[in-house]
């Protein structure tokens, strides 16, 4: 399975990586919605997306391009945007700072590994 990380903190990013990585997961990083987009139009199973950090209207026509969409889980440091993710589409929402195992959960799960 290949998932995508949008999240425009380098730690945060690189380390969420390292953890899908050793968890058997394919990872590609992005750092800005131009790199999230230009990854989407390579195809990814899964995206895992900072709602702040990397949305944008350029990701939202990334995300309904692609064929088949990729599952979306959305995480935020504003709890109140779980609506927004839900309005955007996404699969699952988790408002940092998020449990790690938690977040592992929910991959598992959007990936059919659960």
């Amino acid at each position: 399975m290949r998932v995508l990380i949008g999240e425009d903190d380098v730690d945060q990013r690189e380390i969420l990586g390292e953890v899908l990585t050793s968890e058997g997961y394919r990872v590609e990083l992005a750092a800005n919605s131009n790199e999230v987009a230009h990854r989407l139009d390579a195809g990814a199973d899964l995206a895992i997306l900072d709602l702040h950090g990397v949305a944008s209207p350029e990701v939202s026509r990334a995300l309904n391009a692609a064929s088949p969409r990729p599952k979306l889980l959305l995480v935020s440091g504003d709890p109140s945007l779980a609506l927004a993710a839900e309005q955007l589409g996404a699969d699952g929402f988790l408002s940092k700072p998020y449990d790690l195992d938690l977040l592992l959960h929910r991959v598992a799960t959007l990936s059919g590994r659960s």
